[in-house]
């Protein structure tokens, strides 16, 4: 039976049409039709909120299987134990590595706006100091002998193709073992060792360093405020430093029991250039003054007191080794002066008219008291008693450092950081290979 109102406006016309229309159906009753109409209509009605049902009862079970899986304490990102892209499938949480995540392409046909590769970057390796490490483009900044065979070098190089600094050490028959030095990566080192190859030091300016161990371990010296160290010189198991605070040109040594530097107070004020600043001995040190160019001041207390003496002539650079400090004179004819009393006396100067001219690279180094090397561009001489003998084998230069360890051998750093030895007192030098 039909639910819907007897007076229908829209059955009435239905009717009316049905009637005119008698001839197109089969049924001659109009009422019949309708009656028809309403039976078909009322079972696709019964079908369709059947079919409602069903699909209400779908949906339901459908949550009461997912609601369990998320439940309030449990994140929806962490529902799934599929890994996440650019996480490691161990640790979804956390990035393990690095990795380069590209936008998915879209399925053919359609288009999607596609954003760059994004590449995750690691932090540079950080070393730890003393650790060994593998250096390739030595370039050496400066260099120390520990005995006749042994010796320590500072250099900039690239590790793992980055930048570092490292200490190298050998002997005569190897090739240098590489470790890290302290400090910033970027800053060039100077370094110094003791005779006995164990205590050194290491600095890049800003920070000073000592080890005990040939440089396995180090510790950091504290260093007066706003001092820049610029130049290191050692005697035995005692380090004398050069900087300045400002500037002001300042002279430091370590306090006993190696863990800090202290300013010292000379006479006047000091020498701004470091070469001209040289340990003499055991608790002896000297340096000319500023504005008096042959004025030389040192002690002999370890700092405590401080004398005079008149070098005779304007030194450009300074050395000394035991029993005797040389200074090398800027002269029209390069002059040598020698002290044999640890610079309270000076003999005079003598002038040597087969060495070319001093220039800003001319440097000397103490063999012993009786000879002097001396470095000029590309040359190089030994002078023994007022004899003059070129040497051989120097290379290129122009030479920045050198220093003597032995009678017989010595070191010589050019302006590339290339390294050369002599092991009979100056007369000839090969280069020491290098990685």
């Amino acid at each position: 039976m039909s639910d819907r109102p007897d007076r229908d406006p829209f059955e009435n016309e239905l009717r009316r049409t049905l009637r005119s229309e008698g001839d197109r159906i089969d049924d001659p009753t109009a009422d019949r039709v309708l009656e028809r109409i309403h039976q078909r209509v009322g079972r696709r009605r019964v079908h369709r909120r059947y079919g409602a049902f069903i699909a209400t009862a779908v949906m339901l079970a459908a949550i009461a299987v997912v609601v369990p899986l998320v439940g309030p304490s449990t994140p929806v990102d962490q529902a799934t134990d599929v890994p996440r892209l650019g996480r490691s499938a161990d640790d979804p949480g956390r990035d393990s590595e690095a990795f380069e995540v590209e936008t998915p392409r879209p399925p053919s046909g359609l288009t999607a706006d596609r954003e760059p590769l994004r590449t995750v970057r690691t932090a540079p390796t950080r070393r730890t100091a003393g650790a060994p490490v593998t250096a390739e483009n030595v370039q050496v900044s400066s260099v120390t002998g520990a005995s006749s065979d042994e010796y320590y070098l500072s250099a900039s190089a690239t590790c793992g193709g980055q930048t570092c600094n490292v200490l190298g050490y050998a002997d005569r028959s190897e090739s240098p073992r590489f470790t890290v030095l302290p400090g910033n990566a970027r800053l060039a080192h100077t370094v110094r060792f003791s005779g006995d190859g164990h205590v050194g030091w290491a600095t890049n300016g800003a920070a000073t360093f000592r080890t005990d161990n040939g440089g396995e371990a180090w510790i950091r010296l504290r260093q007066p405020a706003g001092v820049e160290v610029q130049a290191l010189d050692a005697w035995g198991d005692q380090l004398w430093a050069m900087g300045s605070k400002g500037a002001e040109p300042v002279v430091l040594n370590e306090v006993v029991g190696g863990t800090a530097l202290q300013e010292l107070t000379p006479p006047g004020a000091l020498t701004p250039e470091p070469e001209l600043a040289v340990a003499l001995g055991e608790d002896a040190f000297g340096a000319t003054l500023a504005g008096v160019s042959s004025e030389f001041a040192y002690t002999t207390d370890g700092g405590t007191q401080w004398s005079m003496s008149d070098i005779g002539c304007e030194p450009v650079d300074l050395s000394a080794t035991l029993g005797a400090v040389w200074a090398l004179c800027d002269e029209a004819t390069p002059t040598l002066v020698r002290s044999l009393n640890q610079g309270r006396t000076w003999d005079q100067p003598e002038s040597f008219t087969d060495m070319v001219a001093p220039d800003a690279s001319t440097t000397v180094a103490a063999v012993s008291a009786d000879t002097a090397f001396v470095a000029s561009g590309s040359q190089g001489w030994v002078v023994e008693s007022s004899a003059v003998i070129p040497a051989s084998g120097l290379g290129e230069g122009p030479y920045v450092y050198v220093g003597f360890t032995t009678e017989s051998v010595g070191y010589v750093i050019d302006r590339d950081g290339d390294l050369c030895r002599t092991d009979d007192g100056g007369r000839t030098w090969s280069a020491v290979d290098l990685p």
